[in-house]
């Protein structure tokens, strides 16, 4: 049996599998599966007095990364491969990512062969090896370890060496990896992005897996940009696709990767979060409003050749945020100060102009990623911090790029904050000073930004719609408007046929339709006592109104709970997002009736389940 999961009872080990497994259903994003080990290396480093270095290589030809640090070495332990078996218990310092040992462990259980070597304080290196990691539900890997190894691929300058593999072509597979489809991926991100003019000098290949890096990986430290501590230094190496057929290469790859594997170098940045005050190097040119003027701020005074770049780490920083004598109405004084005073650890804030002509254009800045997420201890996680219900513009947000560390650890994962007490306090914190603070200042730099008029309704041949074959319901044709399909959806709650939600407001003017009660399986029914308690819901007609919504930025899938569509059809060319099982998604225990999908989005890994009426009714 292998060492992952321990000598044990045989019952034991299935327990374990099976936990392994659902572990591995959890991932939203493959590219977490592959960075785990990355974050093992930045944990290792993190001890170094001197210089910190962790090398990527990203081969897509062999379906392999190789991971390389300068740390102090992996423990010569095989039994610290068992699930739960870790070293990695300091839960005091917030600069270790990991906590129960589990991440590298994901890695082996997606790979066909992994190969950690390490330099030992006596000389000799320590290998361990794993093969066919991915049949690990039937007990088919194996593992060797090798406490003198001679083949070791250690790089110079370096202590400890990972290499793994996922396997190919094989329809078993639980979670199958596929590192040219990570890769044109991650450069379909930034597909029409215009970067500023101060970036453009390092090349698009170099400029965009930089940026992913540093907002969408665990070497995108959030800690660095409000401590004193020297990152640690990421070098990245893409090997060139030599074993894609020429057409093929044009068509999975960019033009600008080509050329840069027609002279490849190595990708070297820092490992913290993204920062444009890095590259900014001309404050005689005063670009730049930094949390200096907050304080003094006058939402009258506009500067429009301007942007704001706040970082803010102190409570009394914060408070600034809540500070505005025109907007009584809010939350009462106080409500926020133990979230200031003990769980935000930093804020960090861009807010700049849109338009193509502005000289400090936010998108040109962040590479067209302007959005508003939530850091744990540094790490970014697939938390988003809700859209405002109170303001007077949502529209704002688009110039509005917001980063907020709590002092708290990730789930399973690295994905999530564990706390949903915490998260519906910063949801209400962060309503109350885009209402009190952000869109002054988003408006003194971008000026007024007009509410979008809401669309017509389009002109249907109403009699000639298919019928539905439900004599029993006051409906009588197939939904080709939202109004419609409500009052079908609703009528079917009213007669029982849908079950595990509850209505408490619907709304035309609201950012979302509904807001509803969602019943799931593991909690316990009650009663609201306050709007956070409630959960959004969204109707279309169709799933692609919903991908266009999302795509335009006027719907977010992190918001939305429940989408009720009358048809569920996903385009083939809508390559970014993937319906899957409820049961494979972090919805798995949702109770409403007939929800069996979930709408993923394979750039951000949101997710939203999915509830098709067509599959519920009877047409002619």
């Amino acid at each position: 049996m292998s060492s992952i999961f321990l000598e044990s009872a045989e019952d034991v080990s299935d327990v374990l599998r099976r936990s392994a497994k659902k572990q591995l259903d959890s991932y939203a994003d493959m590219w977490i599966a592959v960075f785990e080990a990355v974050q093992n290396a930045l944990d290792a480093v993190e001890g170094n007095v001197g210089e910190k270095r962790v090398r990527i290589v990203i081969d897509p030809a062999e379906n392999e990364v190789t991971v390389s640090d300068n740390g102090t070495g992996f423990p010569t332990d095989s039994k610290l491969f068992g699930l739960g078996r870790g070293t990695k218990g300091d839960l005091g310092n917030r600069n270790i990512r990991g906590e129960h040992g589990v991440g590298l462990k994901m890695v082996i259980l997606c790979s066909d062969r992994f190969i950690l070597w390490t330099k030992t304080k006596k000389g000799p290196v320590w290998k361990a090896a794993f093969l066919n990691g991915w049949a690990f539900l039937e007990a088919e890997e194996a593992e060797e370890f090798d406490d003198n190894a001679t083949d070791s691929e250690i790089p110079d300058g370096f202590t400890t060496t990972v290499r793994y593999r996922f396997p190919r072509d094989n329809p078993d597979l639980l979670r199958p990896i596929e590192i040219r489809g990570l890769l044109s991926g991650l450069f379909a991100r930034y597909a029409g992005v215009t970067p500023h003019p101060a970036l453009r000098g390092s090349g698009p290949v170099s400029l965009f897996v930089t940026h992913y890096f540093r907002t969408s990986c665990y070497s995108g430290d959030v800690n660095r940009l409000f401590d004193d501590v020297a990152p640690a230094t990421i070098e990245v190496a893409i090997v060139d696709d030599r074993k894609i057929p020429d057409d093929e290469r044009a068509r999975v790859y960019p033009d600008y990767l080509l050329d840069y594997w027609k002279l490849p170098k190595v990708i070297s940045f820092p490992a913290k979060y993204w920062d444009p005050l890095e590259w900014y190097t001309e404050p005689e040119k005063k670009g730049y409003r930094t949390k200096g003027e907050l304080s003094t701020f006058n939402p009258t005074v506009k500067t429009p050749k301007q942007m704001w770049a706040l970082k803010l780490s102190t409570p009394d920083e914060y408070r600034l945020l809540l500070q505005n004598p025109n907007v009584r109405d809010g939350h009462p004084a106080g409500t926020f100060d133990d979230l200031m005073d003990n769980r935000i650890r930093g804020i960090y804030v861009v807010i700049g102009p849109g338009s193509a002509g502005a000289k400090y254009n936010v998108n040109e800045v962040m590479l067209g990623q302007v959005t508003q997420v939530i850091a744990a201890d540094g790490v970014v996680t697939t938390n988003q911090l809700r859209t405002p219900k109170r303001g007077r513009n949502q529209n704002y947000l688009n110039n509005i790029h917001f980063v907020v560390d709590l002092a708290d650890r990730v789930n399973y994962g690295k994905q999530g904050v564990k706390n949903p007490y915490l998260l519906s306090m910063l949801y209400d914190f962060f309503e109350e000073i885009y209402v009190k603070k952000l869109v002054d200042l988003a408006t003194s730099v971008a000026g007024k930004i007009p509410t979008a008029p809401p669309p017509g309704p389009p002109t249907v041949d109403i009699v000639s719609l298919p019928d539905l074959d439900e004599p029993d319901l006051s409906i009588v044709k197939t939904p080709t408007l939202e109004n419609t399909l409500i009052a079908l959806t609703h009528e079917l709650i009213a007669k029982g046929r849908i079950t595990g939600f509850k209505s408490y407001q619907l709304s035309s003017f609201e950012q979302y339709d509904c807001m509803a009660l969602i019943e799931y399986h593991d909690t316990t029914p009650f009663t609201p006592t306050r709007d956070s308690d409630l959960h959004a819901i969204e109707y279309k007609v169709t799933l692609m109104e919903l991908i266009d919504d999302c795509e335009l930025g006027h719907k977010d899938l992190k918001d939305i709970q429940l989408a009720i569509v009358w048809d569920a059809t996903l385009a083939p060319s809508i390559g970014k997002y993937q319906l899957l099982d409820l049961e494979a998604s972090s919805y798995e225990k949702m109770a409403v009736t007939g929800v069996r999908y979930v709408l993923r989005d394979g750039t951000t890994g949101n997710e939203c389940p999915i509830l098709e009426i067509k599959s519920l009714i009877k047409t002619k």
